[in-house]
């Protein structure tokens, strides 16, 4: 849910992007917080520069969309498939761009788990 969580904010503008990384910085503390707030900026940046209408909720919305359950699955993959995550990383860039954002996804993956 901390994966949607920023998502939706990520999305929603420039404001709320400022407001993740002074939330970042309180949860983590300054240097693990900005580490966490560039891996997840890069991250959303790259798939926004492709897909910039990637269908996200307001965040008190209950349900889940498809684009922040396949982000979440991006970060955070249920098991070990390369052959999914490949899947899933194509409806967000084009085939050329997919291993640069499985890369940034295992960046965000590493610094969110040091802290977990």
């Amino acid at each position: 849910m901390f994966v949607i969580d920023l998502a939706r904010l990520w999305f929603s503008g420039e404001k709320n992007r400022q407001e993740i990384a002074r939330d970042l910085n309180v949860r983590f503390g300054y240097f693990k917080g900005c580490k966490v707030s560039r891996s997840i900026d890069e991250l959303f940046s790259f798939i926004f520069l492709y897909q910039p209408l990637v269908l996200v909720n307001p965040s008190n919305f209950m349900r889940v969309s498809n684009d922040e359950r396949r982000i979440a699955q991006l970060v955070f993959p249920a098991f070990n498939s390369y052959k999914k995550s490949f899947e899933i990383a194509q409806s967000f860039v084009p085939k050329t761009e997919i291993e640069k954002l499985l890369n940034l996804a295992k960046i965000a993956n590493y610094s969110l788990k040091q802290r977990f």
